[in-house]
């Protein structure tokens, strides 16, 4: 169960960090301006964030877990969570990234942390896929399956940022970075979708 839980809960993190968010960007126009080790730095720097607030919706889910049976409303977490953040990807408009900001090498780590520690919606996001692992019996109910969900969550977003470090030039020419409100649109959809699905899961079980 172990590596299951590491290896679902990377994959999911590495599925959420697809878009093309501040610590995404900052990695690539690092790699193209100072070089794939300063890069490295960024993205190291931009994963701790997911390990702070994917611990944090850990402790928030087993405080509900002791307070009330959380598996009866599961469904409900899923679904309003999901609703908000869908919300919130198609209203709220990215603001443009800033791809003129200099940090000098001392500081690539910390330009990385801070970018990320600055979205507090991976706590939103990390307890609404808790609620989701309740809900298909994926229960965290061990000290090594926490650690393996805890670092699940960081490993994903290295994979990710890693893979940018590694490969900003292709990615530039791509584009895959230059419309950040269409990818959140998209965002925005899925989360919409995942809600829905668990409103017919609910309805119909």
């Amino acid at each position: 169960m172990f590596f299951l839980i590491f290896f679902v809960t990377a994959a999911v993190s590495f599925a959420g960090s697809l878009q093309p968010g501040p610590v995404n960007i900052q990695v690539l126009v690092t790699g193209l301006k100072a070089g794939k080790n300063s890069a490295l730095q960024v993205a190291a720097g931009g994963c701790i964030p997911e390990l702070i607030y994917s611990a944090l919706a850990l402790m928030a889910s087993e405080w509900l877990s002791v307070v009330t049976d959380i598996s009866k409303y599961a469904s409900y977490l899923i679904i309003i969570i999901f609703l908000v953040m869908g919300i919130h990807a198609l209203v709220i408009k990215p603001k443009p990234f800033n791809t003129n900001i200099q940090h000098t090498r001392s500081n690539y780590f910390f330009s990385g942390f801070g970018l990320a520690m600055l979205n507090p919606l991976l706590f939103t996001y990390w307890f609404g896929m808790l609620s989701v692992f309740q809900a298909y019996s994926m229960r965290l109910g061990t000290l090594p399956d926490q650690c393996a969900f805890v670092a699940g969550t960081a490993s994903g977003a290295f994979a990710l940022l890693f893979l940018v470090a590694y490969a900003g030039e292709h990615i530039q020419k791509f584009k895959l970075f230059q419309s950040p409100e269409r990818t959140a649109k998209i965002t925005g959809y899925i989360y919409l979708l995942i809600a829905a699905g668990e409103l017919v899961r609910h309805f119909f079980k």
